[in-house]
């Protein structure tokens, strides 16, 4: 067979879709002008080349075509072909009208018949038309055309198609025009109806005033039809029964629907008439209630009895008019001869045209059959059965059909029929087989173990992925359980086994249940699959099905195993690194923080923040810092400076490290502090040292010089001292060993000295300096006050050192009040410290200076050099202890000199 290509396929699609799509709004009612709109945009946008298309209509009064649709042909085209004569010579349009066939004009220019026509198409660039009659039952309803910009032929399918087209074009005007009689007829009927019958038959305004009375108003109720028309119906409704009629047409005008009330109505002569009244609101198009439609009828010598036949039309009516099946009556011959509105919708046939012989409706294929039952029912055998019904259209309908026979006196008189659409039944039927089918497919394609179990455990259903990792290819495994099957194949045994436990398990649970299993192969490897049982139940809770479905998660259960080991270990970096980590998000907010972090700023984790730790002076660097890492580029060892909790800065070294999400957008970054205060101290150690080594050297030169000349003078002095004054000499001696005493503590700087560590009093070390300079104290206008609050410590120093610290710390105090003041030395014990405190009422250490003190050279009196304070420090040094100055400017120093109390 002869495979239809990609493209007569697509065409072949496109034709069936407007096929269908166009007798849906045909069946839906729409207006012929949206169809035929419909039409012609479609088969203009689906030809490949520019065309335009237009629908002329017949009009049998005149033998014309008038335009129907153009929807793009140019306005003035559109305007000369507003009428077309029926004749050889009315056109392309005109003729295929004339001899009801297809007209093909591949190029108008070329054309001889109707070189008149020349002009006009070359004006509106119009080349090629195809021209086809649009028939109905042998009678001639329009022309369909299709006009081109270019010469063109139409292919066997593009003729096909539009000759499709002016067959649906057809079906929607034949509609219409139906409708169109069907509606003068209507009409006429119940004019019909409203001069003849008995009942009155009324219209009314919403205020109940009489617009419209049948003849029958003047004898039932007196009135002529001219005295009845501008009366006010309430008015003559019994006093007693008007606010129930009023509550009625209300009833009837909201909700829209026909209402019947029965109530006591005046007569002309004044007696009261009991009448059943049935009103039908008249609904505008915008919905609103515009009048009432009323027919009465006097039931007052037969209301029991019309009541009761009331009843019994109703019970049938319902039956029958509003049974949403088609309801229909044979005769034994096989004609309906009545039916309901739903046998029309179902079958797409007026009232008329299913009146008559039933083998119209039924197709030809299902004939036979569908009279075999049909003539059981004749012999009193009721029938149900399935067959085919044709709609209007063409197509095929399935219905589910009863025949029950009319017995009447005891005689089958005729055939009662209930006909139930099944489409949707059957395109559900159908779509579940389709499913089924995918389904299937699905399962023996997919690599996901699949097997489907019934309520006994036994198996339904197993694709190929399961066949092979449970062993199966070549078993009989449909309709066995797992425990028949554990006896077959001893190797897959134990795997069985757990299967079978494990659904007995999903059987007891509601939500699906998740298992894994460890299937060892034959050559030896193993396999670790994710196993999902779900159990199905009715809605009566009896159990159904037992779906397994699972996969192969070897692979992820070896990737999920190092990502743990991995982040384990990145965990156990972050806790115990000895540098601080925190991970902070976009707006700087702390989203983790190890325990380094927490002791290195005295800050818990909760209460971290970017601004807690950055000092105010350094807010546009981190903001600055922020912006870079944010934008990607990673900051490795930025120093800087943050503060701790209790106020003091740290200096620290900062490696900033952006942190992506899968799209690589930064969403964080991280922060890996190191504590680099010792180290700077050990480089600031290293740079003092630096400095001492030199002054050491300097040092020594210096006193080497002098020490030499120093040696001549003591000697001469010792050599004439017969000659001077015993006094003066002892002066000279004193003072001279004096400053050898000086020149040894400036070789101290040069190269360590020996210190001697004795047991020593230090009140009196104390009371013992100043001796020496309480003399120059008084001179200067300063007062010392020494409080010992009775201690006498004993601690081991040296001597002569502890006392060179205390000068130099005093003659700084000294100097720094020249116009005098008090100095407050005052002990104390702390622990196992002893505590030398000098205060001085001078003006005091600027802020920016304190952090130089000790340093050699630098000094903030005019004439010092720094030696002295830097000797100091080196001398408590060398004693273990430190010292600590707090100065406050105009306010004076406090100097703590602190040594340990058990110092060897």
């Amino acid at each position: 067979m002869k495979k239809s290509s990609p493209a007569l396929h697509l065409q072949l699609k496109f034709l069936l879709h407007l096929y269908q799509s166009t007798v849906g709004m045909i069946v839906q009612g729409r207006s012929v002008t949206e169809i035929l709109e419909a039409i012609t945009l479609n088969i203009e946008e689906h030809l490949n080349r520019r065309v335009y298309c237009s629908v002329l209509l017949m009009n049998e009064s005149d033998n014309r075509l008038k335009l129907g649709y153009a929807p793009n042909l140019q306005e003035f085209f559109t305007t000369d072909m507003i009428e077309t004569n029926v004749g050889p010579e009315g056109g392309y349009c005109g003729r295929a009208a004339y001899y009801k066939t297809s007209v093909i004009v591949p190029d108008i220019l070329q054309d001889k018949l109707h070189e008149k026509f020349h002009s006009l198409a070359q004006t509106y660039q119009l080349r090629a038309c195809w021209s086809i009659p649009i028939m109905m039952e042998g009678r001639l309803l329009g022309v369909f055309s299709v006009y081109h910009a270019v010469p063109s032929h139409p292919t066997a399918f593009e003729l096909e198609m539009i000759e499709t087209c002016a067959h649906l074009a057809g079906l929607a005007i034949e509609r219409e025009r139906k409708e169109q009689e069907f509606l003068a007829t209507t009409e006429a009927k119940f004019q019909m109806i409203a001069e003849h019958t008995s009942d009155t038959i009324s219209v009314l305004n919403r205020d109940g005033t009489v617009v419209y009375a049948s003849p029958a108003n003047e004898f039932t109720l007196g009135y002529s039809q001219a005295e009845y028309q501008g009366l006010c119906v309430f008015d003559l409704v019994h006093p007693d029964d008007l606010s129930h009629v009023r509550r009625s047409f209300r009833r009837m005008a909201d909700e829209k629907n026909t209402s019947v009330v029965e109530f006591r109505y005046r007569h002309k002569q004044g007696h009261f008439l009991i009448m059943e009244v049935k009103g039908k609101p008249v609904i505008q198009e915008d919905g609103q209630v515009q009048r009432f439609v009323v027919v009465g009828r006097d039931v007052t010598s037969r209301r029991v009895q019309e009541q009761k036949l009331e009843e019994s039309e109703q019970r049938y009516k319902s039956l029958f008019e509003n049974n949403p099946d088609g309801v229909f009556s044979l005769s034994l011959e096989g004609e309906i001869f009545s039916h309901n509105t739903s046998l029309e919708r179902i079958l797409g046939y007026s009232s008329e045209e299913l009146l008559g012989d039933v083998t119209r409706v039924i197709a030809p294929e299902c004939l036979t059959t569908t009279m075999e039952h049909f003539s059981r029912a004749v012999q009193g055998e009721p029938q149900t059965y399935e067959t085919l019904a044709v709609h209007k259209l063409g197509y095929r309908v399935p219905v589910q059909v009863t025949n029950i026979p009319i017995v009447v006196g005891g005689q089958i008189v005729g055939v009662f029929g209930i006909a139930k659409d099944i489409t949707e039944q059957k395109t559900s039927q159908e779509a579940l087989r389709t499913s089924e089918e995918q389904l299937r497919l699905l399962i023996h394609t997919i690599p996901d173990i699949v097997l489907v179990k019934d309520a006994e455990n036994r198996l339904l259903e197993i694709n190929q992925a399961a066949l092979d990792i449970f062993g199966m290819d070549g078993l009989d495994y449909r309709g066995r359980d797992f425990l028949e099957l554990a006896q077959l194949n001893e190797q897959y045994k134990e795997l069985y086994l757990d299967c079978h436990y494990s659904d007995r398990e999903a059987w007891m649970r509601v939500t699906p249940q998740h298992f894994e299993y460890e299937v060892q192969k034959p050559d030896g490897t193993s396999k670790v699959y994710d196993i999902l049982k779900s159990s199905h139940f009715d809605g009566k809770g009896v159990p159904k099905h037992l779906v397994t479905i699972g996969r192969d998660i070897t692979v992820r259960k070896s990737m999920e195993t190092e990502l743990r080991q991995m982040k384990e270990q990145l965990e156990s970096l972050f806790q115990h690194s000895a540098d601080g980590i925190a991970v902070l998000d976009i707006d700087r907010r702390f989203i983790r923080v190890n325990r380094a972090m927490e002791l290195m700023f005295g800050w818990k984790a909760e209460e971290l923040s970017d601004n807690c730790l950055v000092p105010d002076h350094l807010r546009m660097e981190a903001a600055d810092l922020k912006r870079r890492v944010l934008s990607g580029e990673e900051l490795v060892g930025i120093e800087t400076v943050r503060k701790h909790k209790d106020g003091h800065h740290l200096e620290v070294s900062n490696t900033y490290s952006p942190i992506r999400d899968h799209q690589g957008e930064v969403v964080a970054f991280s922060v890996i502090s190191r504590d680099i205060s010792g180290r700077k101290q050990t480089e600031e150690l290293l740079r003092r040292s630096d400095k001492l080594a030199v002054i050491g050297q300097l040092a020594a030169a210096v006193a080497h010089e002098i020490r030499n000349p120093l040696t001549s003078i003591k000697g001469f002095i010792q050599l004439f001292q017969d000659r001077i004054d015993s006094h003066f000499v002892g002066i000279m001696l004193d003072e001279l060993k004096r400053i050898e005493t000086i020149i040894t503590e400036f070789l101290s700087l040069a190269k360590p000295q020996v210190t001697n560590f004795e047991p020593r009093s230090i009140t009196k070390l104390i009371k013992d300096t100043l001796s020496i300079i309480e003399t120059q104290a008084l001179m200067d206008g300063i007062e010392i006050q020494l409080e010992t609050s009775g201690m006498v410590p004993i601690i081991n120093c040296d001597e002569y050192k502890i006392k060179q610290v205390l000068i130099n710390i005093l003659k700084n105090a000294m100097e720094a009040m020249p116009k005098g003041g008090k100095i407050y030395i005052s002990l104390s014990i702390k622990g196992e410290q002893l505590v030398i405190q000098v205060r001085d009422e001078g003006h005091g250490i600027p802020a920016d200076r304190m952090p130089h003190l000790g340093e050699p050279f630098y000094s903030h009196k005019e004439k010092g050099t720094g030696l002295g304070l830097m000797v100091s420090f080196k001398i408590i040094e060398e004693h273990r202890g430190r010292i600590q100055i707090q100065s406050e400017c105009n306010k004076g120093t406090t100097v703590d000199i602190i040594l340990p109390m058990n110092l060897v």
